[in-house]
């Protein structure tokens, strides 16, 4: 029977996203994440929503992943953030796979990258 790991769930986002800061303040997400997993756990779940559940669950992270990339890309920008100067900042993202799950893209560029 599959279970509901947090370390496991974080390890799959990071893996797929291939970014590691999921935020300076994990207390904040993993406690309300650990419930989450457990309340799935000891759930009567079919055999499909064991597998299900567990990709929402990443998606959630994944999602908190890219916002912290942006997060960042912004912070660095200091006095000098504007609309104008974070696209320039995110559009120099260059190479982005999700750590291997999809080609090579460009944040900026508004097209599906080379396959």
């Amino acid at each position: 029977m599959l279970t509901f790991s947090v370390d496991g769930l974080v390890a799959d986002a990071r893996r797929k996203e291939g970014l590691e800061d999921l935020g300076e303040a994990e207390e904040v997400w993993r406690d309300p994440l650990a419930v989450v997993a457990a309340s799935y756990d000891a759930a009567d779940l079919s055999d499909a929503g064991r597998w299900i559940l567990p990709a929402g669950l990443v998606h959630s992270l994944r999602q908190r992943l890219r916002t912290r990339l942006f997060v960042e890309r912004a912070a660095a920008l200091g006095d000098d953030l504007s609309r104008e100067t974070l696209i320039e900042s995110m559009g120099a993202v260059d190479g982005w796979t999700s750590n291997g799950l999809h080609s090579p893209q460009r944040v900026s560029e508004k097209r599906i990258g080379d396959c």
